[in-house]
């Protein structure tokens, strides 16, 4: 992301490491969790080690239609887990950058094999600073109905039915 040239957002130049860079500086709990696989992509650095798996992506945001460029990256981690990173780091509209990040343990439920999946998310627009009261609830409420889409989606992929 770092040698993506800044681009125009309908506004000032947008550059998407810098979006990303604030977005972990205000979650210092969540970016020293997951400290070894952001250094290993270089998200919002230079280059790292980890080679993404790149993607682009059509999407309605507000009733239009956006075209995004992603990047996902993965790796095992300490104890047997798992951590991912899924990063839209280009839209043509309605936010900058979108960041979501993930660790799986293994764990035994019931007897069964199972997986515990911890996911944090986040998302850098230029009209979330600006929402207050109700839009921002609202805001928040369409936010958590996309991730819980998602993870029905995940669960379901995955065959998980806890």
């Amino acid at each position: 992301m770092s040698a993506q040239p800044p681009y125009d957002h309908a506004g000032p130049s947008v550059r998407a490491s810098d979006e990303v860079n604030g977005l972990l500086r205000e979650q210092g709990k969540i970016r020293n969790q997951f400290s070894s696989l952001l250094g290993a992509t270089g998200i919002g650095r230079g280059a790292g080690s980890l080679k993404p798996e790149l993607y682009w992506e059509l999407l309605d945001v507000d009733d239009q239609g956006v075209v995004t460029l992603g990047a996902s990256y993965s790796r095992g981690s300490a104890g047997g887990s798992y951590q991912a990173a899924d990063i839209l780091y280009y839209a043509s509209g309605g936010y900058y950058v979108a960041l979501t990040l993930y660790q799986m343990w293994p764990v035994t439920v019931e007897g069964k094999p199972s997986t515990l999946v911890w996911r944090g998310d986040m998302i850098s627009a230029a009209s979330l600073g600006s929402l207050h009261g109700v839009e921002r609830l609202g805001s928040e409420s369409v936010m958590m109905k996309n991730i819980t889409k998602a993870v029905t989606l995940f669960r379901r992929d995955t065959g998980g039915g806890r």
